[in-house]
């Protein structure tokens, strides 16, 4: 994998060209937002790719998220794959988990933020780019 420092948390870009994600890749992820305490991602897609955006991302639990709301410019999904993370909305609420809901397609244009609710989460993330 390439580390790629230039956007919001450490990302880790798979380089074969058969592009699947092992357990220890994940705990090795989980491990590496615990040290530097900062979010990081695996990215599936291609750098600078034109098509979606596809990442598994660890998500540390930090309370600005609750407040951190963001207008995404395309639409996205969520997947989870362990933990609890939370997707605000400006009157609503809705938890990913492995026993409740555990995927949500958002829609372009609308303002949310995303929480873990545990510890650390994991869930895979889509952007829908053009």
């Amino acid at each position: 994998m390439k580390k790629d420092l230039s956007g919001k948390s450490l990302a880790l870009f798979v380089t074969k060209n058969l592009k699947n994600v092992s357990r220890k890749q994940i705990s090795d992820l989980k491990k590496i937002s615990k040290i530097n305490n900062s979010d990081s991602r695996i990215c599936l897609h291609k750098r600078n790719s034109s098509g979606p955006q596809i990442m598994i991302i660890n998500k540390i639990q930090k309370k600005k998220d609750l407040s951190n709301f963001y207008k995404h410019k395309f639409d996205k999904l969520f997947m989870i794959i362990e933990g609890k993370i939370i997707i605000s909305f400006k009157k609503k609420k809705i938890v990913l988990a492995r026993d409740k809901d555990h995927i949500l397609i958002l829609n372009k244009n609308i303002s949310s933020s995303t929480f873990s609710y545990s510890k650390n989460s994991v869930y895979l993330e889509i952007i829908f780019r053009k």
